[in-house]
């Protein structure tokens, strides 16, 4: 497995790759919030008081100036990783 360089004090680490014995390459994951403590596809396993205590801590995280960053980087260079295209792009 090759993984990125992670920023500083993220938690996230990038699209990373596999290359498997058969000379195939995988690739991903990349990140995505999730709003529930189960919560590994879509909408599944949602509760209600696990949402709002999640969404509340992404609230609170941009008013923290060293998590505001994080924020932003998310927004703007993970986001758009759930695109295929970006994400063989950000591979390449």
């Amino acid at each position: 497995m090759v993984y990125p360089v992670p920023l500083k004090g993220a938690y996230f680490l990038g699209v990373h790759s596999t290359l498997t014995v058969d000379g195939r390459m995988k690739i991903g994951p990349t990140v995505a919030p999730a709003f529930a403590m189960e919560n590994y596809t879509g909408l599944q396993n949602l509760n209600w008081s696990d949402t709002v205590r999640i969404l509340s801590n992404y609230t609170r995280m941009l008013f923290t100036s060293d998590q505001r960053k994080l924020v932003w980087t998310f927004l703007t260079e993970e986001v758009p990783k759930l695109s295929i295209n970006r994400i063989v792009k950000d591979v390449s």
